[in-house]
């Protein structure tokens, strides 16, 4: 009962387990590291560091806490989303890092301002290791733990993909590139898929190790088996029908790395010699190679408008070029208008045919954020400069798919950032190119571990569509991918070079091109069946504590007993005392001669608290009291109560000692009582005396229902949290505290065991 303290001994059992478990070295700061471990381990398996096994225990650490401590302690709760919060910062250092150089070579923007907005990105992409963590409290280690994790995870993914323009950069599953067992399960679910996996490995392995019942341990070792075999069965299934599919001609083609610096590249005096050292290196490249199909130059080879007369001297050279070696010239260039003829600038690449002509072209679809187009100018003007470095340009109608011989294959094309984003290549697939180019410029980021994530990421591209894939890089990293995923060839970074590629174009669909990332639909079913099952159980199993408080209070009212001790009750803000008619109701057919001894004190007053406080304190009888307050009357009731031989009992109904923003709403709209509102407030002078005399009381109990946003803050205080029915919202739960039953039938069965 609420009298003989709120904690279960289940509970305390679990806390007990778990202090014994944490390091004491650790103390209160374990789940902190976990998370910064957690997070550490994430960013060791991203490229550069390149240690991709990590990933599979990289979630471990913060895990582990989410099987050990699990219910609906508010504590818990915090400490998983603060170990999740570290995760993710650390984590997400590791991803997005690099953009502080950028920022401050290429942003014109000093140290501290390109430090402080890479923190914000990071803080950003750090919520969402936080709500997955977060989100585990919420489960049990039952059976689908390590399921419901997987899940959550894929989701908080999906939403990364689209949120704000999209930025799933150096995904969990992207850490895989270099793994060409586990790499093939990218074709039948992507990278998400990937991703989705060896989270459910992760959450398998803390279960196993650290759930308290064998069952549960069970349910661990099958999530930790079940996708290692389902990986290693379909890769060796992938791999002999990759083996087996019958390909077109084999098709060569030349790569044009010119490893322009990007401090230069948008100079306009330098567009004749960034021009001439391309030509140059194509000429000798078509000289030295044998025939080719293509060649291929970079995103933006040619920093100026290509196909504006102004350079036309410009492009007459490449046309030439294409004419004298007889091979076309896919060139990266800048677009002035669009497939409609409007004006615009588009970052392009332009399809020069061996006749000189212009035969197509494809624009850039997704663009940059910041470094292409300026979201939210309102609020990232000062970041104006990095996009000025390239151009504020205009997205493109759709992703091109351009035949290279009259009866050859088609190429499919995409550039730059878009490699990041696997429904792009998916959709070129699909509408049947053969094999993908990706052009890109990286100068960018240096010698960063960028380049190399931006390039893992297109090894994903090209195992999700099983398409070969070309890269041409401006300063690297250049290649080939396989259908498969191997890296055929990759150049250095900051380095000028001309390679020849060979590939065979594939036109059968993989699963992930057909069916896309069906794992997203899978997560929403399985947080969606959760969550009604969770929600189902909650209700039914809340509906049946308050059917049974009620059945005990009819038990209680059978035999009445006498009141103790007047007892005085106090409604809240703007409340008046019929508020609290059913405790009185059930209280006046527990007790017997309680007439003239339950006592109502209005507090509609426009005073202080002090003041709201000397006035009940008025209207008290002589005789010792106990008191029943809720919200604004929890408060009244602890400075209306006094320590002494007497010892008098305060049961304070979601009483905000620590006061509450919600205050300050009623006032905008000119509610009652302003002078008492702004008592209210958050830590203000009579909150914090009522709060020191609070703690004075050896009678004083705290009551709210869970999730109700006005707790009383109190840590060295006794505090009672009753479950509620789910879909109930916070202000009916803090309005419901005082009807419940089980609150109700504790009040009484506390006051009956008065001495």
């Amino acid at each position: 009962m609420l009298w003989r303290g709120s904690r279960s001994a289940a509970a305390e059992r679990l806390d007990s387990t778990t202090q014994q478990w944490t390091p004491q070295l650790l103390g209160r700061f374990a789940h902190l590291v976990a998370g910064a471990l957690s997070g550490l381990l994430y960013g060791l398996s991203l490229p550069k560091a390149d240690l991709g096994g990590l990933a599979w225990i990289s979630l471990f650490p913060v895990l582990i806490f989410a099987v050990r401590e699990q219910g609906p302690s508010s504590g818990a709760a915090t400490r998983a989303l603060a170990s999740g919060l570290v995760f993710g910062i650390v984590a997400c250092t590791f991803r997005v890092y690099w953009i502080v150089e950028t920022l401050g070579l290429y942003g014109g923007l000093n140290q501290s301002a390109a430090v402080a907005t890479t923190a914000l990105l990071i803080l950003y992409l750090a919520l969402y290791p936080m709500l997955f963590v977060g989100s585990l409290h919420l489960t049990r280690p039952g059976y689908g733990f390590a399921w419901l994790a997987a899940a959550a995870w894929a989701l908080l993914d999906w939403v990364q993909t689209w949120m704000l323009s999209g930025f799933p950069w150096a995904v969990l599953g992207t850490t895989q590139y270099q793994q060409p067992q586990i790499l093939h399960f990218a074709a039948l679910a992507g990278v998400h898929g990937l991703s989705f996996l060896i989270v459910a490995v992760n959450a398998g392995l803390a279960q196993l190790l650290f759930a308290q019942r064998g069952k549960q341990r069970l349910a661990g070792a099958i999530a930790v088996l079940l996708p290692a075999t389902l990986i290693l069965s379909w890769s060796a299934f992938h791999q002999r029908a990759l083996e087996a599919e019958r390909t077109g001609d084999p098709i060569r083609i030349g790569i044009v790395q010119g490893n322009i610096h990007q401090d230069v590249k948008w100079n306009p005096q330098r567009a004749q010699s960034t021009t001439r050292k391309y030509v140059d290196l194509t000429r000798r490249l078509a000289h030295s190679s044998g025939p080719l199909d293509l060649i291929l130059w970079p995103e933006t080879a040619l920093p100026f408008h290509f196909d504006d007369d102004s350079h036309a001297i410009y492009r007459d050279a490449v046309r030439k070029l294409a004419m004298e070696i007889d091979t076309p010239l896919l060139v990266g260039s800048l677009g002035t208008s669009s497939v409609e003829g409007h004006p615009g600038l588009f970052n392009r690449s332009f399809l020069i045919g061996r006749d000189g002509g212009l035969q197509a072209y494809g624009d850039k679809v997704h663009l940059v954020p910041f470094g292409e187009y300026l979201p939210l100018p309102w609020l990232f003007n000062y970041m104006q400069e990095l996009t000025a470095q390239s151009g504020r340009f205009d997205p493109g109608k759709q992703h091109a798919v351009i035949p290279l011989r009259d009866r050859g294959p088609n190429m499919g094309l995409f550039i730059c950032y878009e490699s990041i984003f696997p429904s792009i290549t998916r959709e070129l697939a699909r509408r049947g190119a053969g094999f993908l180019v990706n052009t890109t410029n990286d100068a960018w980021f240096g010698v960063t571990a960028a380049p190399y994530q931006h390039f893992a990421m297109v090894v994903l591209r090209a195992v999700e569509t099983g398409r070969p894939i070309v890269r041409a890089a401006n300063t690297g990293i250049s290649g080939e991918i396989a259908a498969d995923g191997r890296v055929e060839l990759a150049t250095k970074l900051l380095t000028t070079d001309t390679v020849i590629v060979e590939l065979s174009p594939r036109m059968s669909l993989t699963p992930y091109v057909r069916y896309g990332d069906v794992v997203f639909v899978l997560s929403g079913g399985i947080w969606g069946g959760f969550l009604l099952l969770f929600i189902g159980r909650r209700r039914s199993a809340v509906l049946r504590e308050m059917a049974d408080a009620s059945t005990e209070l009819e038990s209680l009212a059978a035999h009445p007993q006498s009141l103790q001790r007047p007892l005085v009750l106090l409604p809240g803000y703007a409340s008046t005392t019929a508020a609290l008619h059913v405790l009185r109701f059930h209280l006046e057919r527990c007790f017997t001669e309680t007439s003239g001894r339950i006592l109502d004190i209005d507090l509609g007053h426009d005073l202080s608290l002090t003041e709201l406080v000397s006035a009940a304190a008025s209207a008290l009888p002589q005789q010792p009291c106990d008191y029943v307050g809720h919200s604004l009357g929890g408060l009244v009731a602890s400075g209306l109560a006094r320590d002494g031989d007497d010892v008098p009992w305060v049961f304070a109904l979601a009483a905000p000692f620590h006061g509450t923003r919600m205050a300050s709403v009623p006032s905008w709209v000119r509610s009652p009582y302003p002078t008492l509102l702004a008592d209210l407030g958050r830590n203000s002078e009579g909150l914090k005396s009522l709060a020191r005399r609070t703690r004075q009381l050896r009678g004083f109990r705290a009551i709210h229902l869970l999730g109700d946003p006005l707790r009383p803050g109190l840590a060295s205080v006794p505090l009672h949290t009753y479950q509620v029915p789910m879909l109930l919202g916070p202000l009916q739960r803090h309005r419901a505290v005082h009807a419940d039953p089980r609150v109700i039938r504790d009040i009484v069965v506390a006051l009956r065991s008065r001495p």
